[in-house]
């Protein structure tokens, strides 16, 4: 993610990087959807676009040495779970 972001890019690029995770990412959720693993009350979408953040944001909180790489890791795991609803067991 870091040597990504590092990249100059106007949107129009930034969103292209993006676009086998997002594909990736909306397949996962509408898979735990079907199964009953993932609440369906928010876009999909959005839940997509949120999730790219939160990556990114984990990453910067890592690299600005506010969180150790096992810390943002657990942050980013136990956020995105209570995002999408699941119950993290």
């Amino acid at each position: 993610m870091r040597a990504l972001a590092a990249l100059p890019a106007d949107s129009g690029e930034d969103a292209q990087r993006h676009t086998a995770i997002a594909d990736r990412l909306r397949r996962i959720v509408r898979r735990g959807r079907r199964t009953g693993e993932f609440d369906d009350r928010l876009p999909v979408d959005w839940l997509v676009t949120v999730i790219i953040t939160l990556g990114h944001t984990a990453s910067e909180e890592r690299d600005a040495g506010r969180l150790s790489a096992a810390e943002a890791d657990e942050a980013l795991r136990t956020t995105l779970l209570r995002l999408l609803g699941a119950d993290g067991s």
